[in-house]
């Protein structure tokens, strides 16, 4: 197996790689252009940053707080950065729309597993930017759909 990888293309490419010089981000750079955290593509759920948050996981992008104002607004800024290109699926005017929007509607805090919650629509929000819009930013909506955190009769 072993002549394998070594004769394959791929034994090549893998051992080439590993002779390149370790890269860095620029830190004159704006948060949008910098990457995340210092190393590249997006990080997995509550690892690494996420991109153009300078250097913020996951984790921190939807922390716990018991003020509904606040869990709104958390969940609007991630929802407008991972979603507002998303035509036909993001439908508020922009970040403040949808904090507005959230904070009058009184949807729960919650926790990331309850349907129609802040948490699960913010959690949704960050797996759109760690792993696609496609079906998080239905699941994150103002009325979510696909499953996620839709609420079913």
């Amino acid at each position: 197996m072993s002549r394998f990888w070594c004769s394959s293309g791929l034994g090549l490419a893998l051992a080439a790689g590993c002779l390149l010089p370790e890269g860095s981000i620029d830190p004159n750079l704006p948060d949008e252009l910098a990457g995340i955290g210092g190393s590249s593509g997006a990080g997995a759920a509550g690892t690494g940053g996420v991109r153009g948050l300078g250097g913020k996981t996951v984790d921190d992008l939807c922390p716990t707080t018991t003020d509904p104002e606040e869990a709104c607004a958390e969940y609007c800024d991630v929802y407008a950065m991972a979603c507002s290109d998303f035509v036909g699926v993001y439908t508020y005017a922009n970040a403040n729309d949808c904090a507005v929007t959230c904070y009058r509607a009184r949807w729960p805090i919650g926790t990331t597993s309850e349907k129609g919650s802040i948490m699960c629509r913010c959690f949704h929000s960050t797996l759109a930017l760690t792993e696609g819009q496609t079906p998080h930013c239905y699941h994150a909506a103002k009325d979510p759909t696909m499953g996620g955190c839709q609420v079913l009769p």
